[in-house]
């Protein structure tokens, strides 16, 4: 559940910048990413399992985006 709210989040980015009419929705469009990559990394580290390098990348990608 929380890899299809990333990949959603993802899609929801992708298709913010590439359609310049929408492009005020981009900001939330990145925290909401931010956020599903956050839950995604708490629900592995509570599992006890690895988050992959490059999820940790992109999630400090998204908070140096925007460090709230």
């Amino acid at each position: 559940m929380l890899r299809e709210r990333v990949r959603v989040a993802r899609d929801e980015v992708a298709l913010r910048r590439q359609d310049p009419g929408r492009r005020d929705d981009l900001g939330r469009a990145q925290l909401e990413l931010r956020r599903a990559l956050e839950a995604l990394v708490v629900e592995l580290e509570d599992r006890r399992l690895p988050v992959p390098y490059a999820l940790h990348a992109e999630l400090r990608l998204h908070q140096d985006i925007d460090p709230r």
